[in-house]
């Protein structure tokens, strides 16, 4: 079994917190790709968690897609 080293412990979209891990052997993963991985966690479609947040649901796909970069105020939106 690989080494598990903890990452992040982050507020996960309204619903308590949300801690992931990764392995030695993983890549860390970019600021989109957690973004879109708590999003599917919390079984949430683009438009639903756009809506949610207060921007439009191509601004968030862009985001997941590493095309745009959310501000401090959206990531903030994100993590409550």
């Amino acid at each position: 079994m690989p080494d598990v080293v903890p990452m992040l412990i982050t507020p996960g979209l309204n619903s308590g917190v949300v801690e992931c891990k990764r392995t030695m052997d993983e890549p860390m993963k970019t600021q989109n790709e957690y973004i879109r991985e708590l999003r599917e966690q919390k079984d949430y479609s683009v438009r639903e968690l756009a809506k949610k947040i207060g921007v439009s649901a191509p601004f968030l796909s862009d985001v997941e897609l590493g095309r745009r970069h959310p501000s401090h105020e959206v990531l903030s939106r994100l993590a409550l």
